[in-house]
């Protein structure tokens, strides 16, 4: 388990010194969409806005970064793959809410059965035991990809 958090975080570390560079240097996205409310990803909260999801490093389906469209809000984050038995007729964003806060939670292409799930920061894991323990309900939030 903490080879697996070493491993992250350097990767992570990787990803934020070269974020903006990698975002620039990549000419396809694997998802666009519209997020008209803040979210949180792996900690860090991000604006309503266009947002475009691309691989960080090239060839690396674990590693993902999401920008706004002018690039002045990002992040990278590291993910697992989840599947369906279906392909997704259209590219979305999952995001798990707690009230008011809403966290990315999964990104799935169009075409794909094979998706990306973010692993919980620990502020959404908090909430998470929050909502068990009071009458908070979990809600999931799907946007559909624009073309």
């Amino acid at each position: 388990m903490k080879v697996q958090i070493l491993r992250v975080a350097a990767i992570i570390a990787v990803l934020v010194a070269g974020t903006i560079t990698s975002v620039r240097a990549q000419s396809s996205h694997l998802v666009a969409v519209n997020i008209p409310f803040e979210f949180s990803v792996r900690g860090k909260t991000l604006p309503p806005g266009k947002y475009l999801v691309r691989r960080a490093l090239p060839g690396i389906r674990e590693s993902l970064v999401i920008t706004d469209e002018k690039g002045r809000s990002a992040a990278a984050f590291v993910t697992m793959q989840v599947e369906t038995r279906m392909p997704q007729t259209e590219g979305k964003l999952v995001f798990n809410k707690y009230g008011e806060q809403y966290f990315l939670s999964q990104i799935w292409e169009a075409g794909e059965s094979a998706g990306r799930a973010l692993i919980k920061s620990k502020r959404e894991r908090s909430l998470e035991r929050q909502t068990e323990k009071i009458a908070m309900t979990r809600e999931t939030v799907t946007l559909i990809a624009r073309h």
